[in-house]
């Protein structure tokens, strides 16, 4: 059984570290290879269109700034070769969950002290669907989750070597985490536990416990000076303070009812990171945490148990892009309970092995084989016209994480700016929509005559568009918009796009 104790360990440092190297360069090229070309629909087409343009603040509230994953972004573009910055910042994405997996296989090797089970797990997590999904489009969860495996080989070697600089390089990390996504605050509580711990038991002096703190109050200065500033504006520390933890969507953050949205829609894709032997390993892993190290456990835990707590009841649609902390903690668990069945005789070690193995093979496979299989069953269920987004197939685009072969988004993009150049108004009925015309827009130069808007049903002043711009030719992306403009228009398909005209002249408000 491993050892609780992290002071040995059958692999040296330099293999460690080529086993590092090994996972990084492998992987990178990989997710590389499969990255999505050009501009992306939704949040990611978003991320695109705010690192180009360095807008560093967050259209929905501070809560959706993440401030230092905008400048990264910007750091790569300008050394990375890529003609496409779009398709740049996909690779960015597909960096950081290999570094992900890099950092993960260092911490199974030290919890495990088994080269095979450790590159086997960190393999199966990589194929999964969420990790493969987030590491081929703009996302700034692979770099949130970055800080998370850097905070954990922190913590494992205070743990096993306890001093306030490691606890203070630590908190420093999780700081500099908050200004990539808010997800750094889940495992604070654990880290902050430990310092008083050390600080109650007298292995660190209270001064050392202050100054591991001020390292996070460093690390996280960016997003708090953007919060006094909002503080200041708004004359209100609370409003501001809400704002960056939660934003609009605070009912979501604090619900505990999952809706049937949220259970309809990601059953499939957060279950199809399962589909192998993870789970029944992890199970088995956190019953076996009481064979490790008192201190550790607990550490691995309730880092576990607060991310899996965060996700079961976080009701939003796109909750499978919410996934990747939580599948990084049920490795390191998956892995210790393949290491604990393997020692137990070699038939059941060949067992796990081959387990592992096929997952690789099983996950990858099913997610090119499903779309077809759905679509059988679905199609009786298919969206209308009303509905679908254009030049997009939901099913395998939701599925199948690889993206290299997927160009709905930059299709669409540029069929719509050819329909309303050379200076109409298209008008996007939400972000899905709205980011591959702006990320479009902004990395390729020309398309500034065009004019793009996000439509908002709850503006007044939106009623009057037709007539306000009753020289311009005003397109809409999807059909369903049409009902909130004006009840006098009448909608001619464009291209991609929908044409709209008034019927008669709708008379000026107020």
């Amino acid at each position: 059984m491993p050892s609780s104790s992290l002071n040995t360990s059958p692999v040296t440092a330099r293999q460690s570290w080529c086993i590092w190297l090994g996972v990084f360069l492998v992987l990178a090229s990989l997710y590389a290879f499969t990255a999505q070309r050009g501009c992306s629909w939704g949040d990611h087409g978003e991320f695109q269109w705010r690192v180009v343009k360095g807008e560093y603040i967050g259209s929905e509230g501070l809560c959706t700034s993440h401030p230092l994953y905008i400048f990264l972004g910007r750091l790569w573009l300008a050394v990375c070769p890529l003609p496409d910055a779009a398709w740049s910042l996909n690779v960015f994405s597909g960096l950081g969950v290999a570094l992900v997996m890099a950092n993960l296989s260092l911490i199974l090797l030290q919890l495990t002290r088994d080269v095979t089970i450790s590159i086997l797990t960190v393999l199966m997590l990589a194929v999964s669907h969420t990790p493969w999904w987030l590491a081929t489009l703009a996302e700034v969860h692979p770099w949130s989750v970055v800080g998370l495996t850097l905070e954990l080989l922190l913590l494992l070697r205070l743990i096993a070597c306890p001093r306030w600089t490691t606890a203070g390089v630590l908190m420093l990390v999780n700081g500099l985490g908050i200004n990539i996504h808010n997800f750094a605050l889940l495992p604070l509580p654990v880290y902050g536990s430990f310092l008083l711990w050390y600080g109650f038991r007298r292995i660190f002096a209270w001064r050392q416990v202050a100054l591991a703190c001020l390292g996070w109050v460093l690390g996280a200065a960016p997003l708090l000076a953007i919060v006094a500033s909002h503080a200041l504006q708004q004359h209100s520390l609370v409003a501001a303070v809400k704002d960056a933890l939660v934003g609009p969507w605070g009912p979501q953050v604090f619900g505990w009812r999952l809706g049937r949205l949220t259970l309809l829609t990601n059953a499939v894709l957060v279950g199809m990171n399962f589909l192998g032997v993870l789970l029944p390993l992890a199970l088995v892993g956190v019953w076996g945490l009481r064979r490790l190290r008192a201190e550790l456990a607990v550490a691995l835990g309730a880092i576990t148990a607060l991310h899996v707590l965060f996700v079961v009841r976080y009701n939003i649609a796109d909750l499978y892009t919410f996934m990747l902390p939580t599948l990084v903690m049920t490795a390191v668990c998956a892995a210790h309970g393949a290491a604990l069945l393997a020692q137990r005789s070699p038939g059941l070690r060949r067992a796990v092995l081959g387990g592992l193995a096929f997952s690789i093979l099983l996950l990858p496979s099913a997610c090119r084989s499903l779309p077809r299989l759905l679509q059988r069953v679905s199609a009786p269920y298919a969206l209308t016209a009303d509905f679908r987004y254009p030049c997009r197939d939901e099913l395998t685009y939701f599925i199948q994480p690889w993206k290299h072969h997927e160009r709905s988004a930059v299709v669409f993009a540029r069929e719509a700016f050819r329909t309303a150049a050379p200076d109409g108004l298209i008008v996007a009925d939400g972000v899905t929509t709205l980011s591959p015309l702006l990320a479009l827009q902004a990395t390729q130069p020309g398309l500034d005559r065009v004019e793009v808007r996000l439509f908002d049903k709850a503006d007044p002043g939106m009623v009057n568009l037709l007539t306000q711009h009753a020289a311009r030719r005003v397109f809409v992306v999807r059909p369903m918009l049409i009902k909130y403009i004006s009840p006098q228009a009448e909608i001619t398909p464009a291209g991609v796009l929908h044409q709209v005209r008034l019927k008669q002249p709708v008379p000026q408000a107020g």
